[in-house]
């Protein structure tokens, strides 16, 4: 199947619908996160996004930080002391953004978002 035969749109909603034992989500405006006590990733809503691939690209980069829960790959990331600006922070923060640059590409949003990751590892 080529790339132009995929709806990327829904190609994401599937990827978060079938997460096994995923977080929930949390769709409340302001800051995207992720909160490993609550095992919750929060994304403003769309309408707070100029694009919908960048929204989605923030739910993928939220929803990798997710994988690193006690319950999942347990990474120190994550689960240890975290302080903004550390090397477990940076590391993260990179596994994130690359597992979302990552999940962009399957569902055929990759592209569309580079600037705003490169701008996102640079810090």
């Amino acid at each position: 199947m080529k790339l132009s035969d995929h709806n990327p749109i829904e190609e994401v909603e599937k990827i978060k619908e079938e997460y096994f034992n995923g977080p929930s989500y949390s769709f409340q405006s302001g800051q995207a996160y992720y909160m490993p006590f609550e095992d919750r990733v929060n994304v403003p809503p769309k309408k707070d996004f100029e694009d919908v691939h960048e929204y989605y690209s923030t739910l993928f980069h939220e929803i990798v930080h997710s994988t690193g829960h006690k319950d999942r790959l347990d990474r120190d990331g994550v689960t240890g002391k975290i302080s903004f600006g550390s090397e477990n922070y940076s590391k993260e923060e990179l596994i994130a953004e690359l597992g979302a640059s990552m999940l962009c590409g399957v569902t055929g949003i990759g592209n569309q978002t580079i600037d705003n990751s490169a701008s996102y590892i640079q810090s």
